[in-house]
């Protein structure tokens, strides 16, 4: 994984093998693993840590894949070893995936409602999902989400239409 700055210089470089995407594999199965694994890591790292402690999420995706519990299994590592404000721009950037904006913001704040209720929670939706998390804590957050959206949450290939 090779991660990139704002001026397209190098921040941070995960090498090794990876297995799971091996060379005689179609271009489209490979595709599709770099596309799930890069919205997957796209939130995580943030300003203040940079990658720091995402290699062992990103060594489980690299030896099984994207298939199956796997991708859960790494989303719950990332979900742990990230920044709140990383979690919170993840989430929301799958429920928008998932929902669209309008619905997203219309099913979190009635989440918050109930969870929360005498806190107020308008605003953008990475600012109410941060509250969440806040609230909830990190693994909650993310059960909370999918219990009251009936989605999972998790960059798959269907629902980055790959």
């Amino acid at each position: 994984m090779l991660r990139l700055g704002e001026h397209g210089r190098t921040e941070d470089n995960f090498s090794g093998p990876c297995p799971a995407m091996r060379r005689d594999l179609p271009l489209d199965t490979r595709s599709r693993f770099v596309r799930v694994v890069a919205e997957l890591l796209r939130h995580a790292p943030d300003a203040r840590r940079g990658s720091a402690g995402l290699g062992t999420a990103i060594a489980l995706l690299r030896d099984n894949g994207i298939e199956g519990p796997q991708l859960a299994i790494a989303t719950q590592q990332l979900d742990a070893l990230c920044s709140e404000d990383a979690l919170a721009a993840s989430l929301a950037h799958m429920l928008v995936l998932s929902l669209g904006e309008d619905e997203a913001r219309a099913t979190l704040a009635a989440l918050l409602g109930r969870l929360l209720p005498n806190t107020r929670c308008d605003g953008v939706l990475a600012e109410q999902v941060l509250l969440l998390v806040r609230a909830t804590g990190r693994v909650q957050a993310r059960r909370r989400l999918r219990e009251a959206t009936d989605f999972e949450l998790l960059p798959t290939p269907e629902l980055l239409g790959l």
